[in-house]
């Protein structure tokens, strides 16, 4: 069931399944030359704004009970073995006064942006982590740091420029293979070939991504909260 979860709502990773086809989802073009992923929030429901002003109040406070009664049973917190409330105090409870500081500072992070309604009563955060294109490896999504990319690899060739929140496909198989100084082939969302160098790439699977989930009594509660792919 947790697998079935995790693929349904990331698609993230081709090491869980043998290359997942992504979910499409209609979205309006920034403009220019599209994004593979959602480039604006979607209106969240009071009741989701509310659950996340409830859970950032009672992790900055340090109210356990407050922080685990927003936290679902089966909360999945890694693509391992991590879930539960146990596992949550495990991986986020630290000593000191301010026991869940690091927590409340991540989730802050992540939900500032804004999320995406998913379906099936789901929001997932941030939302420009929503990938929309069909048969990509979400793991060579990525962004580009300063929004420029070039139509051919040197740094004097012509530019693109990218909406912040942009991301593109890398398609060059070596991508991320650690030489951060190469030039890498990408390919922007309606095809057009473009160039960065590989330091200048961060895939959107990088960071932590949230998902709230709607319960029986219309409020909202952490379902997932990981990172990485």
């Amino acid at each position: 069931m947790i697998t079935v979860r995790l693929l349904t709502l990331f698609a993230l990773s081709c090491a869980l399944v043998s290359c997942v086809e992504l979910v499409a989802r209609p979205d309006a073009s920034n403009g220019g030359h599209g994004s593979f992923t959602m480039t604006h929030p979607d209106p969240a429901p009071p009741a989701a704004t509310a659950a996340i002003d409830q859970i950032l109040a009672a992790a900055r406070r340090g109210d356990q009970a407050a922080l685990l009664s927003r936290i679902s049973d089966n909360a999945v917190f890694s693509f391992g073995t991590d879930m539960g409330h146990a596992d949550f105090l495990r991986l986020w409870r630290d000593p000191g006064p301010n026991p869940f500081a690091r927590f409340a500072q991540a989730f802050a992070q992540t939900t500032a942006p804004g999320g995406v309604d998913v379906g099936d009563g789901q929001w997932r955060y941030p939302y420009h982590t929503w990938i929309l294109a069909d048969g990509v490896d979400p793991q060579f999504v990525v962004q580009v740091a300063g929004g420029t990319v070039h139509r051919a690899p040197r740094p004097d060739a012509p530019t693109i420029a990218l909406a912040p929140t942009d991301s593109v496909h890398c398609a060059d198989p070596a991508c991320f293979d650690g030489d951060t100084d190469a030039w890498r082939q990408l390919r922007l969302r309606d095809g057009t070939a473009a160039y960065a160098r590989e330091t200048a790439l961060r895939p959107v699977t990088d960071g932590y991504r949230l998902v709230l989930e709607e319960t029986a009594d219309g409020a909202y509660e952490i379902e997932v909260f990981l990172a990485g792919d």
